[in-house]
């Protein structure tokens, strides 16, 4: 059976909030959905909603044999005991780099037949990570490049290009280079330039992104005075991570909230 290996607080806090979770149903062998927990009637079977996304509306029981309750395409709700199904959990939308020690080969990208081609031709590039996968009670994020998923790879696989606007001054002679691998040199600031202002920073990397002239260049970080004042987070288990999807989505609906009322308010003031 699938594990989902959570405490009794986290179920509870998920079924209350309702985050918005979804499951992809990839069974090895058919399974049965029935609609209530007594098992009595099937709604309906794990094969006719094979590769579809669907979502998980409550946790009903944790540990070696979970139970969901998921809403199927029908709009009916039933529930059932996932094998080998994928939780996919929505998170803040980031831009990253692939760390240089990424394992391609993991238990989830072997499940999918993801392409470890594809994945090499992209890896020196910056992608986006806007989702967790959860297979097997081990925690994923899943890495796209224009609008397609390159691969599947640990939390830790990954740096962070952090959004981070601030002045630095350069303080050694540094290379300045076109693109983010800092392969294509552009020129040489000398120690002293005048101030400039980043834009990103990948601290595990020591990169700077910054913008001179109306273009984008990087430049090592070492070679500034700027002071990084960011906590990286890594999650190391999946309440966490449940509990991080809770708080964002919360603080989306929020944000939506006070955009929605703003915009009333801005209508009333101007009749």
């Amino acid at each position: 059976m699938m594990t989902l290996l959570i405490n009794e607080f986290v179920r509870k806090r998920f079924n209350n909030y309702r985050p918005y979770v979804n499951i992809l149903i990839l069974e090895k062998k058919n399974i049965n959905i029935y609609s209530s927990l007594n098992r009595e009637i099937i709604l309906e079977q794990s094969n006719n909603v094979q590769f579809q996304m669907l979502e998980l509306i409550e946790i009903v029981e944790t540990g070696p044999q979970c139970i969901y309750k998921i809403k199927l395409p029908s709009g009916k709700k039933g529930y059932f005991s996932p094998i080998d199904s994928i939780v996919i959990l929505p998170k803040k939308n980031k831009q990253v780099r692939i760390s240089n020690d990424t394992q391609f080969r993991n238990k989830l990208n072997e499940f999918l037949g993801m392409d470890k081609t594809y994945f090499e031709m992209n890896s020196h590039r910056v992608v986006f990570s806007s989702q967790y996968a959860i297979y097997n009670n081990e925690l994923y994020e899943c890495l796209t490049y224009i609008d397609e998923i390159i691969a599947f790879v640990r939390p830790s696989e990954v740096n962070i290009m952090h959004r981070y606007e601030k002045p630095f001054k350069v303080i050694n002679d540094t290379t300045v280079y076109r693109d983010s691998n800092m392969t294509k040199v552009v020129t040489t600031f000398p120690k002293g330039k005048e101030e400039l202002t980043s834009q990103y920073v990948i601290i595990e990397e020591e990169k700077l992104r910054f913008k001179y002239n109306g273009k984008i260049y990087w430049l090592n970080l070492k070679d500034t005075n700027l002071e990084i004042e960011i906590a990286r987070i890594i999650y190391e288990n999946l309440d966490e991570v449940l509990l991080d999807t809770i708080l964002y989505q919360n603080s989306m609906k929020l944000e939506n909230y006070h955009k929605y009322y703003q915009k009333i308010l801005n209508k009333q003031s101007k009749s």
